[in-house]
């Protein structure tokens, strides 16, 4: 009988120190969780911080932007021979370059410099033409939170911010071209009549999606000579949502 008390103070023993055991493992797992997520979180928080302030065009480059008389192209195409334009949206943080290339992918994560960028660089669609002759030319750009690169475009779904920002100015190699910004629309990445192909859209059928879908439209002058231009960024409010930005493209008189 003594034997038998013994035996079941010994079990009683053994189970408490596996569960002191146990719960110290659990307490270093806990504790590696914790420290992971501090590292992964603190990561992310930089990260981030790199993006939102790297994104925005350096005072380096800014010294390239080039004059109303197109002087100052030659010394950005000779940091990136694909550079075909300079974009200012009057009022916002809109004042960088432009390029285009054979694949519209390049840019999304390259740079000016050519470097990999999370927030890449503004560009015209591929199949548009490089001097924004067609009747409805894109410009693509990151949205980032910040206001840099196009992630201004979405203050424009303000009714209030966009009548104090119609405005800007398209500097090209031999001329420059006045903007006036007219619409802001809210389509799904795969709408086939403003965001897809652009070469093959015509200029009614743009002006007609406008009328019917624009989050806010103003009355401005369209000729037969406007070219229509988008400034095209993700909608973080809707899954494959987009911002564009339309605008009328004019020689400067």
């Amino acid at each position: 009988m003594h034997f038998k008390q013994e035996k079941q103070e010994k079990s009683v023993k053994i189970l408490a120190l596996a569960v002191q055991t146990g719960e110290k493992v659990l307490d270093a797992v806990s504790y590696f969780f914790i420290a992971v997520m501090f590292v992964y979180g603190s990561y992310s928080l930089y990260s981030t911080y790199r993006l939102q302030h790297r994104s925005f065009i350096s005072q380096e480059l800014m010294r390239y932007k080039p004059s109303e008389e197109g002087a100052g192209f030659n010394e950005l195409m000779k940091i990136n021979s694909d550079v075909i334009g300079w974009l200012t949206v009057d009022g916002t943080n809109i004042d960088l370059p432009i390029v285009q290339c054979s694949d519209n992918t390049k840019y999304v994560n390259t740079d000016i410099y050519g470097n990999f960028s999370f927030s890449g660089t503004v560009f015209l669609d591929m199949s548009n033409s490089a001097d924004f002759s067609d009747s409805y030319s894109i410009i693509y750009g990151h949205h980032i939170d910040s206001g840099a690169m196009f992630g201004d475009v979405a203050l424009f779904l303000s009714d209030d911010f966009f009548r104090g920002h119609s405005t800007g100015t398209l500097q090209l190699p031999d001329r420059t071209l006045s903007i006036k910004f007219f619409a802001v629309c809210t389509p799904d990445a795969y709408d086939r009549t403003v965001c897809r192909n652009p070469h093959g859209a015509s200029k009614k059928d743009v002006l007609d999606y406008i009328d019917e879908n624009a989050v806010n439209r103003y009355s401005t002058e369209i000729t037969e000579e406007s070219r229509l231009i988008a400034l095209y960024t993700c909608n973080n409010a809707m899954t494959n949502g987009r911002i564009l930005l339309f605008g009328t493209a004019d020689i400067n008189s």
